[in-house]
């Protein structure tokens, strides 16, 4: 966009960028997009419940890394004018998935690339992770029958979440509520799940919307 402005900008995405001072800019249009780390949010859970979902508005632009990510784990990625839709496979292949290729991850983000990692068939792996962060979902994976290994800071799984588990579960972190969250949508728990009412907030608009497409989801207030 700078350089269409008329500055110098020589380098961009390499590790030197070198600028030439201009004596000015003129004027210049830029596509401000929609907020992405929300349409990759929604291609995530689109890809963990094998569903066919257009995210209006996604842009392939600002999502390479992770729509590469979808499509070698046999997903469908089809880019259209209006944004991206992914048709989710139902037998999800191994990969290895990597934070780094995100730009400033979120916690949610986290959660949601560890979901789809554990549903993946086969011996997947995830770098570039906060474990300190996820260790409250780790716990929730050895619950599941999947077990989490770090090896030179990288997590790798073995095993598959074939059990089914219900009943209540009581998680106080976020990723451990959204582990619980993914896997009921999965098909391996029929569970309630006690929040915060932080945690509440942050996944108050995701289960409205799957709530929409048909899926039991029954928001309580303890007593």
């Amino acid at each position: 966009m700078l350089n269409r402005m008329g500055a110098r900008v020589h380098g961009a995405g390499e590790r030197i960028v070198r600028i030439q001072g201009v004596t000015l800019l003129h004027g210049g249009d830029v596509l401000i997009p929609r907020n992405q780390q929300t349409a990759a949010r929604w291609l995530t859970l689109a890809a963990l419940t094998a569903g066919d979902l257009l995210v209006d508005g996604a842009s392939p632009t600002f999502m390479t890394s992770l729509l590469n990510h979808l499509e070698q784990a046999g997903n469908t990625i089809v880019k259209q004018a209006t944004g991206v839709r992914i048709i989710g496979t139902h037998y999800p292949l191994p990969t290895a998935l990597s934070m780094d290729d995100f730009l400033a991850p979120s916690l949610i983000d986290q959660s949601l690339m560890l979901g789809l990692v554990t549903f993946m068939n086969g011996r997947r792996s995830l770098a570039g992770t906060n474990l300190d962060d996820l260790s409250p979902a780790l716990t929730v994976l050895e619950r599941l029958g999947v077990t989490p290994q770090v090896e030179a800071g990288c997590l790798k799984f073995s095993g598959q979440p074939t059990d089914s588990i219900k009943g209540p579960v009581t998680p106080l972190a976020l990723p451990a509520a959204l582990m619980w969250l993914l896997a009921s949508l999965r098909g391996a728990a029929s569970i309630e799940v006690e929040v915060t009412d932080q945690v509440a907030r942050v996944i108050a608009p995701y289960l409205a919307a799957v709530a929409k497409q048909g899926i039991q989801v029954e928001i309580s207030a303890p007593l």
